[in-house]
């Protein structure tokens, strides 16, 4: 048996070379499709690895020449399809093997063909059935019927089992038979009978049949004839070669129907399923990968590269996780993100593994990627939810405790107040009383009698210095009141912003909850900025959760202040503005916390409502405030908080709360 292996990858003809190697064959390789084979090749092994041009070419080349003359071509094709195989057949091939089994099927594929090519060149050079009878135990059907009227001069042991032909007939169970008797040719196929014919051209046919027994079922043969005639049309005969097809044809029908249950499950699956190169190039995807991973720089297409559909920040991770993948066959599960068609953030846990086609393909990668999105909002919600219990636990801590100190400081700021207020009252009256004593003093400083005494009250006057306690002391008491109602108006906003109310919505005055925590957090901005309230006046109440809405508020004027020191600096003198108004729509209210401020650069306003992310060092901030904001507003009250921003300029955020206010959801 002689051999030609052509194919790119030197793996195939390693592999030929073994599965034949009891065979004592000769094989020759080139890793060249134009290499030329020896004259005694009957099978020549041929990778479509090449491209599919040059080797459709390199088919047509022996289809044109007899298959007497020609060596048969078994094609190792990358593409597993039954489509391809017979495609490939229809254009000369004699057989195609898969390339991902070439040692199960290429020995048996070998073998016949090899066998086939025997025959037909040895009835090409004998007359009579001499030649073939030493064929009887091929297990092939091999025979030779006569050209004149098709009857069969001959078939061997194994064709005349297949056929079911009775052996008591003895010789006249071959002779009986003719081809068309035997074989019934495809309905779509041309007939064979054209090569009875005593002047057609046609000296071969090659194709499919069904085999005709009368005891058994019809049997697929893939039949090849070959017309000889070494003297005249009367003296030439037809040599048949069949190859069973039963278990080739149903191994096609469990490939088929593998392949459509793989389709469906893949087209069907949740999960994002790619099929990748080594070198990260997208080779194959399944519906829920184009759709949970959609690109806006490409369409999903073969050749796409898998990285530019991954977020930047997730491209290290993706590196590791093909690394690994490929040095020890699995990634194990990592993380990673994309964004949807819009422009929202998807989480995928994902998982690659290396497809092993060590034998006659290369090496791919398979990523499998759920999509968690679901439950990483949930699990946000719930740490969001967290957080807020927490918060609420502790500012209700800190509300009774400061109540407690508000309440103990108001008693004596009461009589403080009140006292200042008689001291201010009583001191009016007592400038009288120095008036007279000084008109006394003045008329009987004459009186002898009176000297001593005169002189003694005139140096206490003068020592007390009634005109200087006459200017100051009702300036210093007027402070002093103003002093106390401001303590007392502090006191007053303490109790009404630490007070916990009620953990439900209900009607509220957002107006004087804004004064009250302006108020507050009075220590934060006094020193960088003023303060500007424009409230309106015809705002009313509005059903809400004030308590809520108090620490929404404190956090944005805090974060105002902030913004305004890190663009004035310290210890400069100047001042920002920070100015907090509201209005009322038709369906919804309005809250808008602005700052002449440092503006929030692009690169932070897309994490800017994520928990625990914050720019500014630590002792603070904790990254909580804007998250536990959104979350309040968004989440608990069915409205949105959006903003505004220059760099350099500053921002402004808006709150929006709606007068309908939806069922709330209940906390877990």
């Amino acid at each position: 048996m002689r051999l030609a292996v052509f194919s790119p990858d030197e793996r195939v003809g390693t592999l030929t070379r073994d599965a034949l190697a009891a065979w004592g064959c000769a094989l020759q390789f080139s890793s060249r499709l134009e290499a030329v084979v020896h004259p005694a090749t009957t099978v020549v092994v041929l990778d479509d690895r090449f491209g599919s041009e040059p080797t459709l070419r390199y088919l047509a080349d022996y289809a044109a020449r007899s298959p007497a003359d020609a060596p048969a071509v078994v094609l190792v094709s990358a593409d597993a399809s039954v489509a391809t195989h017979r495609a490939y057949v229809a254009r000369g091939a004699d057989d195609v093997v898969p390339a991902r089994h070439v040692a199960e099927h290429l020995r048996a594929a070998v073998i016949a063909h090899h066998s086939r090519r025997s025959v037909l060149r040895a009835s090409t050079r004998s007359r009579g059935w001499m030649v073939l009878s030493e064929l009887d135990d091929a297990p092939f059907f091999i025979g030779a019927c006569d050209l004149v009227d098709g009857r069969f001069g001959f078939i061997n042991a194994f064709g005349r089992s297949l056929a079911r032909l009775s052996e008591s007939e003895g010789g006249n169970a071959v002779e009986n038979r003719t081809l068309d008797g035997i074989f019934r040719p495809p309905a779509t196929s041309k007939s064979f009978l054209d090569l009875l014919h005593p002047r057609t051209d046609r000296r071969s046919w090659t194709g499919l049949t069904i085999l005709e027994s009368d005891t058994g079922e019809p049997r697929p043969i893939f039949l090849t004839l070959l017309r000889t005639s070494p003297e005249s049309p009367e003296a030439g005969r037809i040599v048949v070669f069949g190859r069973d097809y039963s278990e080739r044809l149903k191994t096609e029908a469990a490939l088929r129907e593998s392949e459509a249950l793989l389709h469906s499950i893949m087209d069907n699956a949740e999960e994002a399923i790619c099929l990748l190169d080594t070198t990260g190039l997208e080779v194959w995807c399944n519906p829920s990968f184009a759709r949970l991973m959609p690109s806006s720089g490409y369409e999903t297409r073969k050749g796409a590269r898998f990285v530019e559909r991954i977020h930047p920040s997730d491209h290290p991770a993706l590196a590791v996780a093909i690394d690994r993948a490929q040095a020890t066959g699995r990634s194990g599960t990592f993380e990673l993100r994309t964004r949807d068609r819009a422009g929202d953030v998807r989480h995928f846990e994902a998982n690659i593994c290396l497809v092993n086609e060590a034998q006659a393909d290369a090496d791919r990668l398979i990523c499998i990627a759920r999509d968690v999105t679901d439950r990483k909002r949930a699990e946000h919600n719930r740490t969001m939810t967290r957080i807020l219990l927490d918060e609420a636990q502790r500012l209700e801590s800190i509300g009774r405790l400061a109540s407690g100190i508000a309440h103990e400081i108001n008693t004596p700021t009461q009589f403080v107040g009140d006292n200042l207020r008689f001291l201010k009252s009583t001191f009016a009256d007592l400038v009288g009383v120095f008036d007279d004593v000084e008109a006394f003093v003045a008329s009987v400083g004459t009186i002898p009698e009176l000297g001593p005494r005169i002189q003694t009250l005139t140096t206490a006057l003068a020592h007390a210095d009634l005109p200087y306690a006459r200017a100051e002391i009702p300036a210093a008491l007027d402070q002093s009141i103003e002093g106390i109602q401001r303590v007392a108006k502090i006191v007053h906003a303490m109790r009404e912003f630490s007070h916990p109310g009620s953990p439900e919505r209900v009607p509220a005055d957002i107006n004087r909850a804004i004064e009250s925590t302006s108020v507050v957090a009075r220590n934060e901005w006094k020193y960088v900025a003023d303060l500007v309230l424009d409230l309106d006046p015809d705002l009313g109440e509005v059903s809400c959760v004030i308590g809520e809405l108090n620490q929404v508020v404190l956090n944005l004027i805090v974060n105002a202040a902030h913004a305004i020191a890190d663009r004035i600096g310290s210890g400069s003198g100047e001042k920002g503005l920070i100015k907090v108004s509201t209005t009322r729509s038709s369906d919804h209210v309005e809250i808008r916390v602005g700052d002449n401020g440092s503006g929030i650069p692009p690169e932070v306003q897309k994490h800017l409502f994520e928990p625990f992310f914050t720019t500014k060092p630590v002792g603070r901030g904790t990254g909580q405030g804007l998250a536990i904001a959104r979350s309040v507003v968004v989440d608990r009250h069915g409205g949105d908080i959006t903003y505004e921003t220059a760099v350099g300029r500053g921002t402004c955020f808006i709150v929006r709360l709606p007068l309908e206010q939806p069922p709330r959801a209940p906390v877990s």
